[in-house]
């Protein structure tokens, strides 16, 4: 059966859900950042899976996108349910909205972090990470199943509205719920697989050669990039509201984005260049405000608080600090991260001054093809000469 049937009806699905939610109830939708950066997710899914039928992390994604889709559809329909006076029949598409509610979150949380790293790449063809597959998919089924069957489903976020669970299988709630030891022991099997098979990508990295090395490349730099800007986004969450929405929203788009390019390959040779960039202006960035802090603060003592001259000064020395820490800082950058681009222009330097002196074209064009290839790497060569 081909697969693009499967595919246009899960667009066709999670556009749908997303456009009906958005009509029906737009502030409910659009309050958070969760929304927006999971559905990356579906987007990143939908482009994979179309080009790259066979990748299992495709499907994955844009199943997720589809759960979000829903569950923005279900956020507008059960709006104000939890505020409707005692007795208020709720409807079956309101109990069912609120159902829904209820457990979506589980898949979605470990789809996106320990199911995507055991398939990153690719599914895993050694039998132990088959396995580990195996008992984190079985785990993320059973917490879903627990979720999805608790003898009550919540109305509001805080869970101070509930309702009875249609679903409920009459297990008591002390052992068949969300937050009991057997529930906390599952999560702790999830949570042990990914970091199980965190610690094998790093083992695989140091023996994996071409495109898989770089793949993990880009997953590391993603990964890497998620905590500090994590932190920084709950370090400001409060001064700086708009600015830590911003770094969240960045922080859970990362793992799709490098996800995207590094199994669709789509420049991925470039990673190199994209984590010395990274580091570059990261670094910049720290020496510029540290600047502009430490002159605002000293002139602002010597000449009086909040002044305006100060505040200019301090605006004209960062601005003048820019370029030249830029360059000294790039440079010192790639020659740790950027390796391939600085012994490529050595090789070509050399190659260039060794030139000057040759007199023997043949053995200059065997040079020149040489040199090519190995800075370069092309896929063919195809050498000219013309004899005068």
């Amino acid at each position: 059966m081909s697969a693009r049937p499967i595919w246009w009806a899960l667009v066709v699905v999670s556009v749908t859900a997303c456009t009906a939610a958005i009509l029906i109830h737009p502030i409910v939708t659009a309050d958070t950042v969760v929304v927006p950066a999971f559905l990356s997710y579906g987007v990143v899914g939908a482009l994979i899976s179309r080009r790259r039928p066979e990748s299992a992390l495709g499907w994955v994604f844009l199943a997720i996108g589809v759960a979000v889709s829903l569950a923005m559809l279900a956020g507008a329909a059960t709006a104000g349910a939890a505020t409707r006076p005692a007795g208020t029949s709720l409807g079956p598409v309101v109990v069912l909205a609120a159902w829904y509610q209820s457990w979506y979150w589980m898949p979605l949380i470990f789809l996106s972090t320990t199911i995507t790293v055991l398939i990153f790449p690719t599914v895993p063809t050694r039998r132990l990470w088959q396995r580990v597959l195996g008992v984190a998919l079985v785990a993320l089924v059973v917490m879903t199943v627990v979720a999805a069957t608790a003898p009550t489903v919540p109305l509001n976020v805080e869970g101070s509205v509930v309702m009875d669970n249609p679903l409920w299988i009459g297990l008591p709630g002390s052992l068949w719920a969300i937050g009991t030891p057997f529930f906390v022991a599952l999560v702790i099997v999830e949570i042990a697989c990914g970091l199980l098979r965190a610690g094998g990508m790093v083992v695989d990295f140091r023996r994996a050669r071409g495109a898989e090395r770089m793949q993990l490349r880009w997953f590391a730099w993603a990964v890497a990039l998620f905590a500090p800007l994590w932190l920084i986004a709950m370090a400001t969450a409060e001064s700086q509201p708009v600015l830590s929405e911003a770094l969240n929203l960045i922080c859970l788009a990362l793992v799709p984005a490098a996800c995207f390019v590094a199994v669709l390959r789509y420049r991925l040779y470039d990673i190199d260049r994209v984590v010395s960039r990274s580091m570059s202006y990261a670094v910049v960035t720290g020496v510029v405000l540290a600047t502009y802090a430490m002159i605002v603060t000293a002139a602002s003592s010597l000449l009086g608080e909040a002044s305006t001259v100060a505040v200019a000064g301090a605006t004209l020395a960062a601005a003048a600090l820019v370029r030249p820490a830029l360059t000294r800082v790039q440079r010192a950058v790639d020659r740790r991260f950027d390796r391939e681009k600085v012994d490529a222009q050595r090789e070509v330097d050399a190659f260039g001054a060794r030139l000057a002196d040759a007199v023997d074209g043949a053995s200059t064009s065997t040079e020149l093809v040489a040199v090519t290839r190995r800075t370069l790497a092309p896929s063919t060569i195809t050498l000219w000469t013309v004899h005068g």
